[in-house]
């Protein structure tokens, strides 16, 4: 099966709903039935309801990973403190 390469609001639904279950974009793009990242940032640039879209996807994502990360730094002991710290430094983002 090709990659899609046609822009269509329910492919951009989809994209973001992964990105709402945790998942980066390029992560997303790895999946046989997604576009290529490349096209995603084209269709990003060209249609400004997927832009805010994806924009809202990013942030609520980013706040899935600051629940992880309070939870991650109330769990911590002594001895696996610095596995923590590594978990919480380690940047991510949309």
């Amino acid at each position: 099966m090709a990659r899609p390469t046609n822009y269509t609001p329910e492919m951009a639904a989809e994209i973001c709903k992964r990105i709402m279950d945790n998942r980066s974009l390029r992560n997303v793009c790895e999946d046989p039935d997604m576009p290529a990242r490349s096209t995603v940032f084209l269709w990003l640039n060209e249609h400004d309801a997927f832009s805010d879209q994806y924009a809202r996807a990013c942030q609520i994502r980013q706040e899935i990973k600051f629940d992880e990360i309070e939870d991650l730094a109330a769990m911590a002991s002594p001895e696996d403190y610095h596995v923590k710290k590594l978990q919480i430094d380690t940047p991510s983002g949309c």
